[in-house]
C-alpha cells in the first residue's frame, strides 16, 4: 500500500500550499513595488574606460530626446557632489569583488551616485563636453524593470514551491523540512538579489549593503540545509553532530562576512561557498557506503546526488571558480541561478521515479489540483 499524505489538524496540504504560494506572490509584488521607487532617469548604460556608454533611452523617461544610444557619460553632478563614470560597472554583482575593501569601495561609489540623483535636479557631463541638467522621476514604470528581475523571482519562487510541495505532505519528517527550508533560503536570496539587479545606476549605500548581507544569509541557509539533508537522507549519519558542525560553520562564515574580520585567500565571498562542495562529496560517499546492502536506497541516492552534486558542480565550474581565479565567468549570475533551479526540478522528478521522501504518483495529481485551485483564486 503506497504512502499517503500525513493527516494534520488544521489546514490540509493543498490549502497550505496555496496560502504559501499566495504569500510568495505577495512578496514578488512587494519587490516590484520597491524596485519601481525612484529616482529614475530612463537610461540603460554599460561600462567603458572613459565613461558609461548609453545603450538605450526610454521614451517615457526624463532624458528622452536629450541623449541617444552611443553617447558616453563622463560624470554626474548633483547635491554638491561630483562622481566620475570612468571604469564604472553599473550592473556589477558586488559579490564578484574578491575582498571586503573592494566591496566597500564599490558601495561607497554607489552611494555617492545615489546621493547625486536624490535632489531635485542633477547634471550629466558627457565626454564631448555637453552638460545636460534634468530632474529624475520619483518612480519608474513596472515595465521598465529588467528581464533578470523577473527571472530571479521565477527561479526563486519555483524552488520554494517545490520544497513546500513536499513539506506540506510530510510536515513532521526531517528531510522534507530541510528541503523546504533550502527552498525558502533560495527564494530569500533571489528576492534580495532582484532589488539590486533592478537598479538603474546606483542604490543608496546602506540599502545596497543590507541587500547583499541578507542575500548571503539566504544563500548560506540554502547550502547548509542541503548539506544537512545529505547527512540525514536516506539514512542519518552521526546523529546531531554533523548538523551542529554545519550550522556552526555557516554561522562563523556569516559572522566573518558581516563584521569583515578576515579576507579569505583568493576570494572572500566565494571561497567559503566552494568549501561546501567537498563536504557534500564526503557526505555522499558516507551515505553510499551505508546503503551498499540496500538497492532501493542506492537508487534514491543516485538521484539525490545527481540533483544536488552535479548542479552544484556545474555552478562552481561556470561561475564561482572563474571569479575565484580572477577570470570572467562563463555565464552571468542570472543564468547561474537558473542552473541551480534544476536541482529542485531533479527532486520533483525523483519523486516520480524513485518515490523520494516516500511520496508517490499522487503527489503529481495533487500538483494538478493545486495549480487549478491557484488559478481560480488568481
Amino acid at each position: 500500500m503506497g504512502a499517503r499524505p500525513t493527516e494534520h489538524a488544521g489546514l490540509g496540504p493543498l490549502q497550505l500550499l496555496i496560502y504559501c504560494t499566495l504569500g510568495l506572490l505577495f512578496a514578488v509584488t512587494a519587490a516590484a513595488w520597491f524596485a519601481s521607487r525612484g529616482p529614475w532617469i530612463g537610461l540603460e548604460v554599460s561600462s567603458g574606460p572613459s565613461g558609461a556608454k548609453v545603450l538605450a533611452v526610454v521614451p517615457e523617461g526624463p532624458l528622452a530626446g536629450r541623449l541617444t544610444p552611443g553617447d558616453t557619460l563622463r560624470a554626474l553632478e548633483g547635491e554638491g557632489v561630483s562622481i566620475s563614470f570612468a571604469a564604472y560597472e553599473p550592473v556589477l554583482n558586488p559579490h564578484a569583488l574578491s575582498s571586503f575593501g573592494a566591496l566597500n569601495g564599490y558601495l561607497q561609489r554607489q552611494g555617492t551616485i545615489a546621493e547625486a540623483l536624490a535632489g531635485q535636479t542633477a547634471t550629466l557631463v558627457l565626454v564631448d563636453g555637453r552638460r545636460i541638467s534634468f530632474s529624475p522621476y520619483p518612480n519608474r514604470p513596472i515595465g521598465s524593470l529588467p528581464r533578470d528581475f523577473w527571472l530571479l523571482h521565477l527561479f526563486g519562487s519555483l524552488s520554494a514551491i517545490i520544497g513546500l510541495s513536499v513539506w506540506v505532505f510530510k510536515r513532521s519528517q526531517r528531510p522534507a523540512q530541510l528541503l523546504a527550508l533550502s527552498g525558502a533560503g533560495f527564494f530569500f536570496a533571489t528576492w534580495m538579489h532582484s532589488l539590486w539587479r533592478a537598479r538603474e545606476l546606483a542604490l543608496p549605500e546602506w540599502l545596497f549593503d543590507m541587500l547583499l548581507r541578507f542575500n548571503h544569509v539566504g544563500l548560506h541557509l540554502l547550502l547548509v540545509t542541503l548539506l544537512i539533508l545529505l547527512a540525514s537522507y536516506p539514512q542519518r549519519i552521526g546523529g546531531n553532530r554533523p548538523t551542529a558542525l554545519l550550522i556552526a560553520g555557516g554561522v562563523a562564515v556569516q559572522v566573518n562576512e558581516n563584521l569583515q574580520l578576515w579576507d579569505w585567500p583568493l576570494h572572500s565571498f566565494y571561497v567559503p561557498l566552494l568549501l561546501y562542495y567537498p563536504i557534500g562529496i564526503a557526505l555522499a560517499l558516507l551515505q553510499w557506503r551505508r546503503a551498499r546492502a540496500n538497492p532501493l536506497d542506492r537508487a534514491v541516492l543516485r538521484w539525490v546526488f545527481l540533483s544536488v552534486m552535479i548542479t552544484m558542480g556545474v555552478g562552481m565550474v561556470v561561475y564561482f571558480l572563474p571569479l575565484v581565479v580572477s577570470t570572467q565567468p562563463l555565464v552571468d549570475v542570472t543564468t547561474m541561478v537558473g542552473l541551480a533551479v534544476t536541482m529542485y526540478l531533479g527532486f520533483a522528478l525523483g519523486v516520480l521515479r524513485y518515490r523520494l521522501f516516500e511520496l508517490e504518483h499522487w503527489w503529481f495529481l495533487a500538483w494538478a489540483w493545486f495549480l487549478g485551485g491557484l488559478a481560480v483564486l488568481l
